[in-house]
């Protein structure tokens, strides 16, 4: 799957993802945890 940033609030980025079944995501990443889910180029706060 692929991410794309959203907004970035404080800490915390939305992403959108778009799963291999073409389903969108919306999901809360914290920064200061590994992102794993999803393989994309992010953009840091």
């Amino acid at each position: 799957m692929f991410c794309k940033s959203l907004i970035c609030i404080e800490a915390v980025s939305l992403f959108i993802c778009m799963t291999e079944g073409g389903q969108h995501d919306i999901i809360a990443y914290n920064l200061f945890e590994q992102i794993t889910e999803c393989t994309a180029d992010f953009v840091l706060c």
